[in-house]
C-alpha cells in the first residue's frame, strides 16, 4: 500500500518525538490524510498481516453504535472481552491471574460463554460502558487510546472541551452508550 508507505516516510521526516505511557516514545503528525477508493478494495494500514473477517466484524460493530461485547462474542471475536471480564471479576472479589495464563483463558471462556447464552449477564457485564467507567474521562490531547465514535453527535461539546449535557430521564439503555473519551484499561 503505496499511501501507507508514504505517510511512514512523512512522518519521520516531519514527525514530533512525544512521551508515552509505554517510555517507548511516539513520533506523530498532526492532520495528516488519506482517501482511498473502495473500489479498488478495502484500505487496511499496516505492514503486518490482518485477520480480516475479525476487522470488519469489528468495524461494523463500531458502526452500530453498540458499546456491548455480545455481538462480537457471538461470532467468536474475543479482542473487546479483556475489560468487561475484568470489571466482572473485581465485582465478584475475585483475584485477577495475569492474561497470558491458563486461568485467565478458562475465566475468558466462561465468561464468553456466559456473555452469549445468556441475555441478562451480558446486558450486565457485557457492556464496555460499564467496565471502563471513570477510565473513560478525558485523557491528554496525545492520548492515543480511545474508543471511535462514529455516530454521536451530542458528544461533540465533551470532544470540545465543554461540560457534557445532562442525561436524558429514562431508563438507561445498555446496548447503546456513548464512550468517546480514551481510557486505560
Amino acid at each position: 500500500m503505496r499511501l501507507y508507505v508514504d505517510l511512514l516516510h512523512h512522518v519521520l521526516r516531519h514527525g514530533r518525538e512525544r512521551r508515552d505511557r509505554t517510555g517507548t516514545g511516539t513520533i506523530s503528525v498532526f492532520g495528516y490524510q488519506m482517501r482511498f477508493s473502495l473500489q479498488e478494495g478495502f484500505p487496511i494500514c499496516t505492514t503486518k498481516r490482518v485477520w480480516f473477517r475479525g476487522l470488519a466484524c469489528e468495524l461494523l460493530w463500531f458502526l452500530s453504535g453498540s458499546t456491548n461485547i455480545k455481538p462480537l462474542v457471538d461470532q467468536e471475536i474475543s479482542i473487546w472481552t479483556a475489560w468487561p471480564l475484568k470489571n466482572y471479576l473485581q465485582h465478584q472479589n475475585l483475584k485477577i491471574p495475569p492474561s497470558d495464563s491458563g486461568e485467565w483463558a478458562a475465566y475468558q471462556s466462561e465468561f464468553e460463554d456466559q456473555i452469549r447464552h445468556q441475555d441478562g449477564f451480558a446486558k450486565q457485564w457485557g457492556d464496555l460502558a460499564i467496565a471502563v467507567g471513570a477510565r473513560g474521562k478525558p485523557g491528554p490531547p496525545a492520548h492515543n487510546r480511545g474508543f471511535p465514535n462514529v455516530n454521536s453527535p451530542q458528544s461533540c461539546p465533551i470532544q470540545a472541551g465543554e461540560d457534557p449535557p445532562p442525561p436524558s430521564p429514562g431508563p438507561a439503555s445498555t446496548d447503546r452508550v456513548d464512550v468517546t473519551h480514551p481510557f486505560h484499561p
